[in-house]
């Protein structure tokens, strides 16, 4: 599952992300284990940081198994400071 950070998702989406509520991953590297990583932990996305490109396996595979994916041109640390300052822990 692809998405941008908007509210367009919709609620079939909006329903599987919470479903899978343990958090989010800040990974470098858009390839598939990334994913598998996400699903066996349950977690709701990934955020592929620094603008880094997603496999095209990997945008396949995340659909399958029900984990966002998003990705920012910001650098990790950047995303896991404005989680933090947004109570997301």
């Amino acid at each position: 599952m692809v998405a941008e950070c908007s509210d367009s998702c919709d609620k079939g989406n909006h329903r599987t992300w919470r479903r899978r509520s343990r958090g989010v991953r800040l990974p470098l590297q858009g390839h598939l284990n990334v994913v598998a990583v996400a699903s066996l932990n349950e977690l709701a996305a990934v955020i592929v940081a620094e603008a880094k490109p997603v496999a095209a396996e990997a945008l396949a595979k995340a659909e399958e198994e029900g984990v966002a994916i998003l990705t920012t041109s910001m650098a990790g640390y950047e995303i896991a400071g404005r989680l933090w300052e947004l109570g997301i822990r």
